[in-house]
């Protein structure tokens, strides 16, 4: 079996060709729960599944019968957990690491787009699969009760409406369990807490206060630029800008003096506004962002450069951990430009290039300007690139002539051993896949802690 990594506006967990468990898991899978392909004949269908015991991962087979590609989505509980654009009429399974409790739960696979008076059905699509490791019981406390009623909703980022499987308060939420992350907030004092409204929004903060910063429980549709602020925490929450939206950036964060704490949000380019995930202007203040995912992003080089994240302005210092993106121009761009950047520390970083319009771009980690760089540390760095792209041709300094201070390429590492960078960037994807899940971001976000 061979994993793989799909990109896409809502990229999968993990995503498996064939049938199996996967390379981090040599247990045999159990199954625990499935829906029958007949349940999902048509293109919007619900099923109610009974699991016997807690599944660690969900499968489904799909692939294009007609068309020219359609939108996948298989909701579960409500919750959206892949949405993937199908466009082979190979059969290929998706197979994603998602903790669902035993009990009661509402399948829907819906299809989105791709249907014309010829392809009235584009998709075709097999069993959902629940699987859970060999050995592994039903949940304690669990209350098996009955799911919702006919229809299939969306996560987009209020709850919604109608009922849902109840479980009690002691049980925690169906998420995958994962690591603690490294840096923890800043201690406040006497925070102000700003619950930001819908819409672009420019906040200007006081450099000598601090701040909690609220984007609710539904979906932030615009862009959002904090000015200011001494200490300023921002956990949870979903940002996607609409395509008339005013601003070219998810989150900017300018002036601070501090330490900025940005955690479990999640940035959608899906309505193809280009836009920066993250901008950093605050020479003066420690960024960290953890448990970050961006996805579908877009730019090109005739309009807007697009990254991940850009301490265009400078920064004290740059920690990540946990950082997941996909996008069609650029990554994490680390050259200094009109301010100096601090001492930089990325960890489990994965960074893939979706290759949609642009054609320009692909550089997923950029890390000096000439031979000019702050000191990075690199741990478990992952670029993909365009299609016949290499390692060396991702990063910058790439391998060659192009500086004096080239990427050193060593099977599927790149180094830099005359620049101030501990580590190496990886070519592909990490094997127990992307390190920030749909579940691990977003609206509903809860911190799994700090070591």
């Amino acid at each position: 079996m061979r994993i793989v990594r799909f990109g896409g506006p809502v990229a999968a967990l993990v995503l498996a060709l064939g049938v199996g468990s996967s390379l981090a898991d040599p247990a045999p899978d159990r199954i625990v729960g499935s829906a029958p392909a007949s349940a999902f004949a048509g293109n919007h269908h619900v099923k109610v599944v009974r699991l016997v015991a807690r599944a660690d991962r969900l499968a489904v087979r799909i692939r294009l019968r007609c068309g020219k590609g359609t939108t996948a989505l298989l909701t579960l509980d409500r919750r959206t957990v892949v949405r993937r654009r199908i466009a082979t009429r190979r059969l290929r399974e998706i197979t994603v690491a998602f903790v669902t409790p035993a009990g009661r739960h509402r399948v829907a696979l819906t299809s989105r787009g791709g249907t014309s008076a010829r392809c009235r059905r584009p998709l075709g699509t097999g069993a959902v699969r629940f699987l859970a490791r060999d050995g592994a019981g039903p949940v304690s406390g669990q209350n098996p009760s009955t799911g919702a009623g006919p229809g299939a909703g969306e996560v987009t980022g209020a709850a919604p409406a109608g009922p849902t499987t109840t479980m009690p308060a002691s049980t925690p939420p169906a998420v995958s369990a994962r690591p603690k992350l490294t840096w923890a907030p800043p201690t406040l004092s006497s925070p102000t807490t700003i619950t930001v409204a819908q819409g672009d929004q420019r906040i200007s903060l006081d450099t000598t206060k601090d701040y909690i910063i609220k984007l609710g429980s539904a979906t932030h549709a615009g862009g959002l630029g904090l000015s200011g602020g001494r200490n300023v925490v921002v956990i949870g929450g979903r940002i996607a800008p609409p395509a008339g939206s005013g601003l070219a950036v998810g989150l900017g964060i300018s002036n601070a003096t501090g330490t900025v704490h940005v955690e479990g949000v999640s940035f959608d380019g899906a309505s193809g506004r280009e836009f920066d995930a993250i901008q950093i202007n605050a020479p003066k203040a420690t960024v960290q962002l953890e448990n970050i995912r961006a996805t579908g992003l877009r730019g090109s080089y005739d309009t807007n450069h697009t990254d991940v994240v850009q301490p265009w302005g400078g920064v004290a210092r740059l920690r990540i951990d946990r950082l997941t993106a996909t996008t069609n121009y650029q990554g994490i761009f680390n050259q200094p430009d009109q301010g100096p950047i601090g001492p930089v520390d990325l960890r489990h970083v994965d960074l893939a290039y979706d290759n949609v319009g642009a054609k320009t771009g692909g550089y997923l980690l950029w890390l000096s300007n000439g031979c000019s760089t702050a000191t990075t540390a690199l741990t478990e760095v992952y670029v993909k690139g365009r299609p016949g792209s290499s390692l060396g041709s991702t990063v910058w300094p790439p391998t060659g002539q192009a500086t004096n201070c080239p990427a050193v390429v060593s099977g599927t590492t790149a180094g830099w051993p005359s620049l101030p960078i501990t580590g190496v960037a990886r070519w592909g994807a990490p094997a127990g896949g992307s390190f920030v899940l749909p579940a691990d971001a977003g609206t509903a976000y809860r911190s799994p802690g700090y070591s």
